[in-house]
């Protein structure tokens, strides 16, 4: 349109033309506007304005052909023309030459007094392929440009999209591709694995993070050749996740098998053989869930019960969903049951292998529920982690571990009390206050309190929970780890722990009369205990056998269903207690 805007203001400039120019100059014009059109439709995308430029040359020379006094105007318009025609990085060179031209022919047409229209005729000629030259240019480095930008984006889609260690999709692109393979579905099934790697904290700890990670990578590759998975990621640190689909989905249990066998495959590193396993949770729609959040924490909680219960692969089972839907209630209770005295401290009593009297007990909390009777902890202490309650209840069994060791007091016994306290209690900064409050108010004597953490809650950087530590140090009251053996410390991590006690896991306990390498752990946890100066505990003790083999070891302390289950503090201060303190322990407590 432009085009024909420009040929129509020549036509109509103020200038005299014959009959016969003004019918030459309507037919070119006639004829521009279907041209026009034509080119448009039918030249190839990247010529489309290079034709309609050499159109619109081709109808101003026309014009000039006929009225000769318009080739000064003809040189400018076709200057535009061409300058427009060329990319703007190549302009100033393209203008430049096309002035060259320009007045390089003027001066030959003055001295030649060659005709005035012959001017812009050789200019257009000598131009075009300058012009088509410098185009041609363009689209090429455009299209490299292109191409090369095109490359960049990809790089970072991908970046974003996949892990950057093992190259798995991450966990956002793996929900998306759940959610789609369930819109697909059309009802059918679809399965979730969630897989956590056992042993890579170990890994980490003692053999450094360069190994951990081509560990990862190793298993990452395992994990691309199950041809079964729909999709692989990885979801952070050691877990891994696996979509199944159609037939695939129907057979799970199957594949998570699979999954377990290549993770269980020595992984070679450098000069090293590693040896890890591993845990799988399975959830399927839509019996566990219609949606990718649902099933994905679903597959979640199954895989921590198969870690905690010591399976291999365990599925999210239809009574679970109604435990979930228990375990909310519970959690709109608890705050209750807290203020209302429901949660009360049950105790193990620790005998001393050496004198076989018991020194001390170890608190455990009870849920005395009005409707569902007494629970144990696994049943409510998960909720406490997510509430805003944990520390009213660790305050409460504080307090009342603080009282069972005043009324020992009392009975002429003076056992110690162990309390179990999570991760979450030593990263609060007011623990240490609130402590030393209780204690002056009983009169009781810092060293007789325990606090006990699990092994695995202990935080690899010391500057988190570390000033807890000191400062209840400091005030006097003891520290254990506890479930020694099954969180992988490192020996320099143990060593600048703030700890009196280091408790054996009963896993390792209960079978050592039966497997010899369980009954290695054992003898090495005592010893190293014995090094560092800490007292050691050996928790699951239920054989006269168990008990004779630690006392030959140096143990020094031992609890278990030998010497009582956990009980009230009534009861255990009327089995354990007498006028001269704590009884003897004899092998025939254990038949009461």
């Amino acid at each position: 349109m432009a085009h024909l805007v420009i040929a129509v203001a020549v036509v109509l400039a103020p200038i005299n033309t014959t009959p016969r120019e003004q019918l030459i100059i309507g037919i070119a014009i006639a004829l521009g506007g279907p041209a026009t059109i034509a080119i448009a439709i039918f030249a190839p995308r990247g010529r489309r304005h290079l034709a309609g430029n050499l159109f619109l040359g081709v109808l101003v020379m026309v014009v000039c052909a006929v009225q000769p006094i318009l080739w000064g105007g003809g040189i400018v318009v076709l200057t535009a023309v061409a300058i427009g025609a060329i990319p703007v990085e190549s302009r100033r060179v393209a203008l430049a030459q096309i002035i060259f031209f320009a007045v390089g022919m003027g001066i030959v047409g003055w001295v030649r007094s060659a005709p005035s229209f012959v001017l812009p005729l050789v200019a257009f000629a000598v131009m075009t392929p300058s012009i088509e030259r410098y185009y041609q240019r363009w689209r090429l480095r455009r299209a490299e440009t292109n191409r090369q930008l095109e490359d960049a984006t990809k790089f970072i889609r991908h970046q974003a999209e996949h892990d950057g260690l093992t190259g798995l999709i991450t966990r956002n692109v793996f929900m998306s591709k759940l959610q789609g393979c369930l819109q697909e579905s059309d009802g059918d099934q679809v399965a979730v694995l969630v897989v956590d790697v056992h042993r890579f904290q170990e890994v980490n700890g003692v053999l450094g993070h360069r190994v951990g990670d081509q560990l990862l990578v190793v298993l990452a590759r395992r994990f691309e050749q199950l041809s079964f998975a729909a999709a692989t990621a990885r979801l952070g640190g050691d877990e891994f996740a696996f979509v199944l689909v159609g037939d695939e989905a129907r057979q799970p249990v199957k594949h998570a098998h699979a999954v377990i066998a290549a993770i269980e495959e020595l992984v070679q590193v450098d000069r090293l053989k590693l040896s890890v396993s591993g845990s799988v949770g399975i959830a399927v729609a839509p019996d566990d869930g219609a949606t990718a959040e649902v099933l994905m924490l679903r597959a979640d909680t199954a895989m921590y019960r198969a870690k905690d219960a010591r399976e291999q692969v365990m599925a999210f089972a239809d009574s679970e969903g109604a435990r979930v839907g228990e375990q909310l209630e519970l959690g709109r209770e608890i705050e209750h049951a807290i203020s209302n005295g429901q949660i009360e401290l049950w105790f193990q009593p620790k005998i001393d292998l050496a004198t076989e009297r018991i020194v001390g007990a170890e608190g455990l909390a009870r849920w005395r529920h009005p409707d569902l009777g007494v629970l144990t902890p696994d049943r409510f202490l998960p909720l406490l982690n997510i509430t805003s309650d944990y520390q009213a209840f660790t305050d409460e069994v504080i307090r009342q571990g603080i009282e069972f060791v005043v009324q020992t007091k009392r009975d002429g016994a003076g056992l110690a009390v162990a309390l179990n306290l999570s991760a979450m209690s030593f990263l609060d900064h007011g623990l240490v206050d609130r402590v030393a409050a209780m204690l002056e108010t009983s009169g009781v004597a810092a060293e007789q309190v325990t606090f006990e953490i699990t092994e695995s809650d202990i935080l690899e950087d010391l500057s988190v929970n570390g000033p807890v530590f000191e400062r209840l140090i400091d005030l006097g009251v003891e520290l254990s780890i506890d479930d020694f053996g099954v969180g992988y410390s490192s020996l320099s991590r143990l060593r600048e722990l703030p700890v009196q006690e280091l408790k054996i896991d009963r896993s390792f306990v209960s079978r050592m009369e039966s497997d010899p390498e369980d009954l290695i752990i054992v003898k090495a946890v005592v010893d190293l205990a014995n090094v560092l100066g800490h007292r050691s505990v050996a928790e699951g003790v239920e054989t006269v056998e168990a008990w004779d083999r630690l006392r030959e070891m140096g143990c020094d302390e031992a609890q278990g269903y030998l010497f009582g289950r956990p009980m009230p503090a009534a009861e255990l201060l009327e089995r354990y207690t007498a006028s001269d303190g704590v009884r003897r322990f004899v092998l025939d407590n254990q038949l009461h």
